[in-house]
């Protein structure tokens, strides 16, 4: 239920924290202060990373990261007072999920930090493997997002 309001809360923000595209039909507009010209092929880019973003934001299409339960054991899954530091998440004293970018861990939606959002609010609660799914499901979607970013924003370079 989390990550389906996370999908909804980034959807929701999606308009407000994406690039825009003023599309300025006049070529000899483009050198007025904020302004530049969006070409026809460079619209079209925009159009197609939109759409990669709206289906990994449904849940249509999944980029799942590669991260590791470490140990790898079924004991003490229960979410604790959580702490990021250089690619590990300690999810509790003796449980670490590994592969996590700062990025990642980073990236916010409407001023919060989406992952460190997600464990405190199931502060308490065991990591199933349904849940470890989700989080890799939603770590994936957020690391396609900053790379669509910045794709997009290269395109202006």
């Amino acid at each position: 239920a989390m990550v389906c309001q996370m999908v909804a809360m980034t959807a929701r923000s999606f308009w407000l924290s994406f690039p825009r595209v003023p599309i300025i039909n006049d070529k000899s507009a483009e050198d007025e202060q904020g302004a530049f010209y969006v070409s026809e092929e460079l619209f079209k880019e925009y159009v197609v990373a939109g759409a990669k973003l709206r289906k990994l934001y449904l849940m249509e299409i999944k980029a799942p990261a590669e991260l590791s339960l470490v140990p790898n054991t079924p004991e003490d899954m229960v979410i604790g007072a959580t702490k990021y530091k250089k690619g590990v998440l300690q999810l509790n004293p003796s449980k670490q999920i590994i592969g996590i970018s700062k990025e990642v861990w980073d990236y916010q939606i409407s001023g919060h930090k989406v992952l460190d959002k997600w464990f405190k609010e199931h502060k308490g609660e065991a990591l199933t493997i349904d849940s470890f799914t989700r989080i890799e499901n939603v770590v994936g979607m957020l690391a396609e997002t900053i790379k669509t970013k910045e794709s997009l924003r290269a395109l202006h370079s």
